[in-house]
């Protein structure tokens, strides 16, 4: 096979970019260019600079550095709505926080002249210990010299990115493990049972639990963390108020896009998208399946379910064995929905061996697995209060990129060969503190094909 370099638009003249594709790194048998493609320096003769990030000075990591800590703070989308907290340096890793409880009402009157038994308080403690995180890219010198692109820049945005969604999904994470109260879509009792979009009533609804519960609000309103695919049921109901029409006078957060019945919504591709298990990937599906339809009549003799022809594959029968299904009944404009107890899976026959259902299964009807919403994506959004939470890292260190320049190793790297770019936080957490100010709420949407963001 010939190699050779295509040189296009190279202008080694006025001393910049030698721009070009490297055809020598082409796969041969998928044509995939497997080279990289980014900037390669030359001089005011054309000539190629080794060894581009053996340049870099003080100044320009310090800039890199500042690049990463202002592109990732004010992007936290969960972690704004916490309280910051600094853990003293040389302090450990642990931090502790301590909820006391309430004192009872004491409604009944005084004796004339005994003193009552004095009333008792406990405090709870809350710990969360802090974690490192980081990333890094190696830089070889030949990256520097055959990239058409300006590779430390690029690699410097694309690691900024990554912190941020890194940080941010910690930062979710732990919100929605620390926060045990939750409400679903409409009139569902599960997620399974849940078949219906976020509705102006679930607002009010969520806007009364934390009322309830004298949650603080942020200037007077509740805050909830929404999908885009979410913002889309909510944005179509007259009662919707645009944050155009009230940020004059409010603080806006980052990602705000409108109130309802005491709420402010803040948008994130990141809040928390639960894609529903695949159970079918036969010939009978397009690119596997979360819902398979009933083919027929109940086989009410053989305790037998009938699919569609090639929908189960051996391998699905296997994978299935240690997952509960779920069959979906209709009933009228109803789907009454119902725990399998599946003895068998028959790829052969393509049936499904049960214990009787309490619902005749129909043609029509449909199966889907455990921790889908009637075989649906679902979406886990955050709706909270003020001091729900808090964000902890220590005392002065903040999110770090390092440069390392080609050279930088010594005997490691003993023909000036790689260097790297990376970022690193020391040391960050966040814990929910007050478990009363947070409410996990489940909803699917009119939309499909969210894309997963764990």
């Amino acid at each position: 096979m010939l190699k050779t370099n295509i040189q296009l638009f190279a202008s080694p003249e006025n001393g910049g970019y030698a721009n070009y594709l490297n055809t020598a790194a082409v796969d041969p048998t998928s044509m995939a260019n497997t080279s990289n493609v980014g900037a390669g320096y030359t001089d005011g003769s054309g000539n190629p600079i080794t060894g581009a990030l053996s340049n870099l000075t003080a100044e320009m990591k310090e800039f890199y550095s500042q690049y990463l800590i202002k592109d990732v703070g004010p992007n936290l989308i969960h972690a704004q709505f916490l309280e910051t907290e600094k853990l003293p340096r040389n302090h450990g890793r642990t931090i502790e926080w301590r909820k006391w409880t309430n004192f009872s009402k004491k409604t009944t009157p005084l004796t004339e002249g005994v003193t009552p038994e004095p009333s008792k308080i406990s405090a709870n403690p809350i710990r969360a210990e802090l974690a490192q995180f980081g990333d890094w890219s190696l830089l070889t010198d030949l990256v520097q010299l055959q990239t058409v692109d300006n590779t430390l820049v690029e690699f410097t945005e694309k690691h900024s990115e990554n912190a941020k969604l890194t940080l941010d999904t910690i930062t979710r994470e732990k919100m929605i493990a620390g926060a045990p109260e939750f409400a679903y879509a409409g009139n569902a009792d599960s997620v399974e049972e849940m078949s219906s979009a976020i509705t102006p009533n679930d607002v009010a609804r969520l806007t009364a639990y934390l009322r309830q519960n004298n949650a603080p609000t942020f200037d007077g309103s509740y805050v909830m963390i929404i999908h885009p695919f979410i913002a889309y049921d909510l944005m179509t109901n007259q009662n919707w108020i645009d944050v155009v029409k009230y940020s004059d006078s409010t603080k806006i957060f980052n990602g705000e896009i409108g109130k309802l019945y005491g709420i402010r919504f803040v948008e994130s591709t990141e809040s928390k998208v639960n894609k529903a298990p695949i159970i079918a990937t036969g010939t009978a599906v397009d690119g596997g399946a979360a819902v398979v339809e009933v083919s027929g009549a109940y086989d009410s003799t053989n305790h037998k379910i009938s699919v569609a022809a090639n929908t189960f594959t051996a391998d699905d029968a296997t994978a299935l064995a240690d997952v509960t299904l779920y069959l979906g009944h209709k009933s009228g404009d109803d789907i009454i929905v119902e725990e399998l107890t599946v003895s068998a899976i028959d790829a052969t026959n393509q049936k499904i061996t049960v214990s009787d259902p309490t619902n005749t299964p129909a043609k029509g009807d449909i199966i889907f697995a455990e921790g889908s919403a009637m075989g649906k994506d679902y979406f886990t959004c955050l709706v909270l209060g003020k001091g729900a939470g808090r964000k902890v890292d220590i005392d002065g260190n903040t999110a770090e990129m390092i440069v390392k320049p080609i050279g930088s190793a010594g005997s490691t790297d003993a023909l000036n060969q790689r260097g790297s770019v990376g970022w690193k936080v020391n040391a960050y957490t966040a814990a929910i503190t007050n478990e009363n100010y947070i409410y996990k709420y489940y909803c699917t949407s009119a939309l499909d094909g969210a894309k997963a963001n764990d």
